[in-house]
């Protein structure tokens, strides 16, 4: 006898796998031109259902709603990665392949991806080679579309968009008639990079988060105006940054660079269609850093420090960003800033979390090395609780650590090329770890 309760679970798994085998493509072009209409709202909405239903312990639940995120227009690569990633754990194989094909339809072309648990698992899958095949086809499309340096876009129109809101905003009196303005005026005629930064970098809030942000910043935001004009006018310098990168990484691929403003969240990060820049975190000797909360001052910087940022968001387009273990994550967002000072030198501003770890390193590594496999990696990268700020824990604590083991993987290589490669697909995080010597201090 079947109990109601299973008859209904069945029943729900059954649905489930018919939605997915009905948004199966078996023959997948790849999709570089079409403009899917963002519903920032239903997408946010469905993003967060998923998360609850996640710790509801309702994993099917939590792919559907994944899978409508990614419809309304959630950053397809952050969404279809989940939904393939819980059905994995799953064993839904066959809901995890159509899953794939849809991201691949997205023009996802990052097999190395593909290669890390739990998604190598589809390699069991009878469309397996025809998803490789895919993937491929994507990747040579977009390395023939960006494999030279002229081949770059730089965006900035949401700059302006931006401001033309910020100013209509102004005289609205209630912050539901600004938000208003920030969605049809930035949000909705913005480019795809603001979209993707939208929903990577400001999903704990959404819309709500960055109108109430700004609004409640204005004086700070009228002093980083001018300070933006500077920081695109050093663009100029761009391009021979990326022959030094081109150098350093023959194979080297060139995104393209979208300028924004968000709300504090995020200095940079990528996506599918490119780096993304949060220009609101330049400021000059104008801006008033004061008005900000104590916790975010340091994460503005001048505008000579732009180049840093480029370059480390442009790394991160050629590694392996799968990982989710705290070490992989770890030694990702270190190996960018390692490989961006390969290219660029020495960042000319000290950074916050370099001078807390070389004066407390050993502690640091301490903590560090009992939390390898965490997947939340709070107060490691971005987010700091408050006993950690209580005692001067600084954001991204884990870039210096993961810089120091990128270094000595580097310097104890004899083949320095095949360093940067391994630095970049990142395929044994343990072993890059043992190669650097890192952890082992002199007492």
């Amino acid at each position: 006898m079947i109990h109601l309760k299973n008859r209904k679970s069945i029943f729900y798994i059954a649905i489930l796998l018919v939605l997915f085998t009905a948004s199966c493509k078996k023959d997948v072009k790849p999709n570089h031109t079409s403009k899917n209409r963002v519903d920032f709202d239903k997408a946010f909405e469905a993003y967060e259902t998923a998360k609850e239903h996640l710790k509801k312990k309702d994993t099917l639940g939590a792919i559907n709603n994944f899978v409508k995120a990614a419809e309304y227009g959630f950053e397809p690569r952050q969404a279809f990665s989940e939904a393939i990633y819980h059905s994995m754990q799953l064993n839904l194989l066959d809901g995890a392949m159509n899953l794939s094909f849809r991201i691949v339809d997205k023009g996802f072309r990052d097999f190395s991806q593909m290669q890390t648990p739990p998604f190598n698992g589809l390699a069991e899958h009878a469309d397996w080679e025809k998803l490789k095949t895919a993937i491929r086809k994507n990747e040579k499309h977009y390395r023939d579309t960006h494999g030279n340096i002229d081949d770059i876009k730089i965006v900035t129109s949401d700059i302006d968009n931006f401001w033309r809101a910020y100013d209509l905003a102004k005289v609205k009196d209630s912050l539901g008639e600004k938000r208003e303005i920030y969605l049809k005026e930035y949000f909705i005629k913005g480019s795809k990079g603001l979209q993707d930064f939208t929903f990577l970098k400001m999903r704990q809030g959404g819309i709500d988060q960055f109108t109430e942000f700004v609004e409640t910043h204005r004086p700070y935001y009228d002093g980083i105006r001018e300070a933006n004009k500077k920081a695109l006018n050093t663009l100029s310098s761009y391009p021979n940054h990326l022959k030094k990168v081109q150098q350093l990484i023959p194979k080297a691929t060139f995104a393209d660079t979208y300028f924004l403003m968000g709300c504090h969240t995020s200095f940079g990060t990528v996506s599918m269609n490119g780096s993304l820049i949060g220009l609101e975190n330049v400021v000059d000797e104008n801006t008033p850093v004061h008005t900000l909360p104590d916790y975010r001052q340091s994460i503005t910087k001048g505008v000579d420090f732009l180049s840093f940022v480029l370059i480390h968001e442009l790394m991160h387009t050629y590694q392996n960003t799968s990982h989710r273990s705290l070490l992989g994550a770890t030694i990702m967002e270190g190996g960018a800033d390692f490989l961006t000072e390969l290219v660029l030198g020495p960042p000319n501003v000290e950074l916050d979390y370099r001078i807390y770890g070389e004066k407390y390193e050993r502690e640091i590594w301490e903590e560090f090395k009992q939390n390898l496999e965490i997947t939340n990696h709070k107060n490691w990268i971005a987010g700091v609780d408050a006993k950690k700020k209580a005692i001067g824990w600084p954001s991204d604590l884990s870039y210096f650590i993961g810089y120091k083991i990128a270094k000595g993987y580097y310097q104890n290589t004899i083949d320095k090329e095949r360093a940067i490669v391994d630095l970049l697909e990142i395929k044994d995080p343990y072993q890059i770890l043992k190669v650097s010597g890192y952890g082992h201090f002199e007492q």
